[in-house]
């Protein structure tokens, strides 16, 4: 009789739908020596320098501190890992540049703060002669979009122009014991020029999001859509909010649709399944912040 190997989890505690991913386990450790950054020509030992190595790799913090990102950081090698957890001092946080993850796999964030800030987008908009930004790329604190196997944990969100999350289109993916709080109001932050801090949008995922606190935001905490035709989306949904809690927020604290938003006729056929258990929701609806 033969048995089947058990998944290893990708760190003991892990779990959920992205529980088992290698994220960069046996690749090369990468450290992280600088603080500095260079968007065209990342020196060596820079985060970005570091993320953007191929192959398997585990990022390592040496230094500790705040690391101004010139734009967003756009990852599309697989298996890596990127902890902040051996960091001296406190520890490190990102700020100016979302943390985007396209068209990979085999991910584990863990350990970091990332304060998005208003810097970039105002200085874009400058830069452009715009009102507010022409669409909503990289206004995340963090990004996966059509990625599988990724787990984020005790990682903290704040300040960011559009939603503090965003995970779209991708299979297997944890969101475990994280903070996400105070997105900005300013509606000069975002195309649509409204209030839009929001907070955690998933569509069109297998995704496991437990013990977060979600705080200080309109609504989206979170929200899950179903598949999008559209997009030809060929697997069923399945999301899970469990054990988180929504703080003083002002419109919904969670909810769901069944379509994407504008578009609710346009659920795919594959289905979904969507479950919310042991939440604790609280709404204050104070005022939102408008900066950092």
């Amino acid at each position: 009789m033969s048995h089947a190997a058990t998944p290893e989890l990708a760190f003991p505690g892990a779990a959920g739908f992205g529980a088992f991913t290698k994220g960069g386990k046996g690749g090369k450790v990468i450290e992280v020596t600088r603080l500095d950054d260079d968007l065209k020509n990342p020196p060596e030992g820079s985060f970005r320098w570091a993320v953007l190595q191929k192959g398997a790799r585990v990022v390592k913090f040496r230094v500790a501190g705040t690391i101004v990102l010139q734009d967003a950081v756009e990852i599309r090698e697989p298996f890596i890992t990127i902890d902040g957890g051996d960091a001296p001092g406190m520890g490190v946080c990102l700020r100016g540049g979302s943390l985007e993850f396209k068209d990979t796999h085999d991910i584990i964030v863990r350990n970091i703060r990332v304060r998005l800030g208003d810097e970039t987008t105002k200085r874009k908009n400058r830069e452009r002669k715009l009102k507010r930004p022409e669409h909503s790329n990289a206004l995340d604190c963090i990004g996966l979009t059509r990625c599988r196997d990724a787990i984020i944990d005790h990682v903290s969100t704040s300040w960011s122009c559009d939603e503090l999350f965003s995970v779209v289109h991708c299979q297997n993916v944890t969101v475990q014991w994280c903070l996400l709080a105070e997105p900005l109001s300013n509606p000069e932050l975002h195309p649509y020029g409204d209030n839009h801090a929001f907070c955690f949008n998933s569509s069109a995922d297998t995704m496991s999001v437990h013990h977060c606190l979600f705080a200080r935001y309109v609504m989206r905490g979170p929200q899950f859509e179903a598949n999008d035709m559209r997009k030809g989306d060929d697997y069923a949904v399945q999301m899970e909010a469990v054990n988180n809690v929504m703080f003083d927020y002002q419109k919904s604290g969670s909810r769901f649709t069944t379509g994407v938003e504008d578009h609710k006729d346009e659920a795919t056929p594959k289905g979904y399944a969507f479950q919310f258990i042991g939440n604790v929701y609280r709404a204050i609806r104070s005022a939102m912040p408008s900066r950092p």
